[in-house]
């Protein structure tokens, strides 16, 4: 997948192993950690492809969440945004 957007968006990761690395590599920020090596991040989109191409994930790409079904999430899941 390649994209011409610019800016910001909330990507989900699914990898082989912790995705952090690959995220942090991409120059995300962590939202939401996931089990079995799952997350949501904030990614910039023009390193998108960074990220779908690191060897730790199997697959990334862009997501859209209401916001207000996220925030319910975050509560029932104890997670929160970092």
């Amino acid at each position: 997948m390649s994209t011409k957007s610019s800016g910001r968006g909330m990507c989900i990761i699914i990898a082989h192993r912790s995705p952090v690395a690959a995220i942090n590599a991409a120059g995300g920020t962590l939202v939401a950690l996931l089990p079995n090596h799952r997350a949501i991040a904030i990614v910039d989109l023009r390193n998108l492809p960074l990220l779908q191409r690191h060897d730790d994930v199997r697959v990334a790409g862009p997501i859209s969440v209401d916001p207000q079904r996220f925030a319910a999430f975050q509560r029932l899941a104890g997670v929160h945004a970092q």
